[in-house]
């Protein structure tokens, strides 16, 4: 499956997460009895609020799109917590869901506390396991970089190491599937082409960061694979290109310099690796 399996269970996941709130609420109530605080005053609330809201996706990842411009690449480099989707709105008692994506595949769910962690300018973070009642215990903070924030995870990854991820805020879209998808457009795709034909013809194209393309004869949209793992034919760079989702072809491509060749789709002999065949277009990247 090409496109990213967490995106079905979001909706389920801030729900489950939202649930998980409500049950803590009796809990926290108490304690901001005890401390004479509601939601409204507390001090890390106000502090963190403005700005962890919107789609966060992992620093690391991003910076080897763009260095790269390969997202099988950049997938080696993955924290495993890939993403974030935090809604401020979502707060009850001093506690709020947030909806994570794991490796790019997978959806997860965790739960900010306002309460003070150890690090600077931090506040709880706990990740919630799907099999147990159990949570991973970790610390959320932020770093703010002139117009730039980005939010700076503390935790302990599936091999029980201690982690530090930082993530960059992306454009909003229906999730963290949207922003991803958008995020490697824009990193990897986005920019003006010169396409030169057999007769010597140069035409002018252009991709979008919102997967459209604009003058290339029957392509219309595009979208880059996102999971390499041990499923067949996942092995290098392919997207799926053609004049809409239900009329597109996933042809492998590579970047070279400012070059972006893309080829005809060839499979080994028993269908599991993906190989690229001839060269059907060459794009030279104008700058």
């Amino acid at each position: 499956m090409k496109k990213f399996l967490f995106l079905l269970l979001l909706p389920i996941l801030l729900i489950a997460c939202k649930g998980n709130g409500q049950h803590q609420e009796t809990t926290d109530t108490h304690s901001q009895k005890t401390i004479g605080r509601s939601k409204t005053d507390n001090p890390l609330v106000k502090e963190f609020k403005p700005l962890i809201k919107g789609s966060w996706i992992s620093k690391t990842y991003v910076d080897e799109l763009i260095k790269t411009r390969s997202v099988f690449s950049a997938t080696q480099k993955l924290d495993e917590i890939s993403g974030m989707v935090i809604d401020p709105s979502f707060i009850k008692a001093d506690t709020l869901p947030v909806v994570l994506g794991l490796n790019n595949i997978e959806g997860g769910a965790a739960s900010l506390r306002f309460r003070a962690g150890t690090h600077p300018h931090s506040i709880k973070f706990h990740i919630l396991l799907t099999e147990s009642d159990k949570s991973d215990k970790g610390e959320l903070s932020y770093e703010i970089k002139g117009a730039d924030t980005l939010l700076v995870l503390y935790y302990q990854n599936s091999n029980g190491k201690s982690s530090t991820a930082r993530y960059m805020r992306t454009k909003p879209g229906n999730g963290l599937s949207d922003a991803l998808t958008y995020t490697i457009n824009r990193s990897v795709f986005s920019g003006h082409y010169t396409y030169i034909d057999s007769l010597g013809h140069a035409t002018k194209i252009t991709f979008n960061s919102n997967g459209t393309i604009n003058g290339f004869g029957k392509n219309k949209i595009y979208e880059a694979s996102t999971i390499f793992n041990n499923e067949p034919a996942t092995n290098i760079d392919d997207f799926q290109i053609g004049s809409d989702q239900n009329n597109a072809e996933y042809l492998p491509y590579l970047f070279v310099g400012d070059t972006l060749k893309i080829y005809e789709r060839r499979l080994s002999a028993d269908s599991t690796i993906l190989i690229r065949g001839p060269l059907r277009y060459k794009l030279i990247r104008q700058r």
